[in-house]
C-alpha cells in the first residue's frame, strides 16, 4: 500500500489538473487601433468630389489626429490620393495607400481611399455590389480586416440592396472586420428622400438595424452633418468601441461632413472566416506609399 500511494496521489493531481485547463479559456488576444473615417466632398453639384483648394484642410486633420488608418469617400481621383499622401510624407506622416472608385460606371469620379501606417497589407479585395456600387477591403496580417464604404446617397432602395449584399461579402472575409465610411444611413435616418419622407426613412432604419446585427460594437450614431444626419459610422464584428469624437475645426462649406475619429478594441481570438473570392475583383487602383 505504501508503494502505490505516490502513485495514486500524482495521478489525481494530473486528473485535477486536466479538470483545471478544460474550465479556463485563454484570455482574448486583442487589437487597439485609431481610425479617422471622413466623407471630404461637398454639396457642391459643380464639384462633389473633394476641391483641390481644400486638399489642405483634409491634410491638417489628418496630420493632427494622427490616426493609424484613415477611410476617405469623396476623393477626386487616385492622383488626388497621391497628392494627400506627399503631403503628409512632407510633414513626417508617412502613410500607404490604396485606393478603389467607389462607382466606375458614374461620370463623377469619386474614390474611396484608405490610408494606414504601422500595418503590413495581406491582401486587398474589392466589393462589387449589383448596381456598380464598391467598397475596399484591407486585409492586415496583424489579423483584422477594414472595409471602406460609401453607401449609395440617393434613397432607401438601392442602399438596401447595396448593404444586404456587402453584409453576406464580409462573411467570407478573414480575420476580425471593421466597417467604416459614410453609409449615408443611420439609426434614425437616411440621405436622398429619405430626409423629406417618413416612409423612406423607415425602411433606412431597418436596413442601419440590419446591418449593425452584425457587429459587436458601433459608434453611437450621432450626427455627423451640418445638417443633422448620422451617415457616418464605424462597426467593429467582435471587440468594442472605446472612443470617438468629431473634429469640427476642418470642415468648410460646402464640405458637409465632420472628421470622426474612433478608437477601437477587435477581438483577434476567434476564428477567422473562411477565405473566398467569389465576387472579388482584382487589386487595380493599388498604390504604394513609402513610411
Amino acid at each position: 500500500m505504501t508503494r502505490l500511494a505516490p502513485r495514486l496521489g500524482v495521478g489525481f493531481a494530473l486528473a485535477l489538473l486536466l479538470l483545471a485547463g478544460s474550465s479556463f479559456a485563454l484570455p482574448p488576444r486583442t487589437l487597439t487601433r485609431d481610425l479617422l473615417s471622413w466623407n471630404v466632398g461637398t454639396l457642391n453639384p459643380l464639384e462633389f468630389r473633394l476641391p483641390e483648394r481644400f486638399e489642405d484642410r483634409v491634410v491638417n486633420g489628418i496630420f493632427d489626429v494622427d490616426a493609424e488608418v484613415v477611410a476617405l469617400q469623396e476623393l477626386g481621383s487616385t492622383t488626388q490620393a497621391l497628392r494627400l499622401q506627399a503631403a503628409l510624407a512632407a510633414r513626417g506622416r508617412p502613410y500607404w495607400v490604396e485606393t478603389e472608385d467607389n462607382h466606375p460606371g458614374r461620370s463623377d469620379g469619386r474614390m474611396i481611399a484608405v490610408f494606414y501606417r504601422g500595418e503590413v497589407l495581406s491582401e486587398r479585395r474589392t466589393f462589387v455590389s449589383s448596381s456598380g456600387y464598391q467598397a475596399l477591403a484591407l486585409v492586415f496580417d496583424s489579423g483584422w480586416t477594414l472595409v471602406n464604404a460609401h453607401g449609395p446617397a440617393t434613397s432607401h432602395k438601392p442602399r438596401r440592396a447595396y448593404f444586404e449584399e456587402l453584409s453576406r461579402w464580409i462573411t467570407n472575409l478573414p480575420g476580425t472586420v471593421v466597417l467604416a465610411g459614410d453609409l449615408n444611413l443611420g439609426p434614425r435616418h437616411g440621405a436622398g428622400v429619405s430626409a423629406v419622407l417618413p416612409w423612406a426613412r423607415r425602411h433606412d432604419r431597418e436596413t442601419f438595424r440590419d446591418l449593425a446585427q452584425g457587429f459587436a460594437a458601433r459608434t453611437s450614431g450621432d450626427s455627423t452633418t451640418f445638417y443633422g444626419f448620422a451617415l457616418d459610422h464605424v462597426l467593429v464584428q467582435r471587440g468594442s468601441v472605446q472612443r470617438e469624437e468629431q473634429h469640427r475645426g476642418y470642415r468648410k462649406f460646402p464640405m458637409d461632413h465632420r472628421p470622426l475619429e474612433v478608437r477601437f478594441e477587435v477581438d483577434l481570438s476567434a476564428p477567422a472566416a473562411p477565405v473566398t473570392s467569389a465576387t472579388t475583383r482584382g487589386a487595380a487602383g493599388a498604390l504604394a506609399g513609402t513610411p
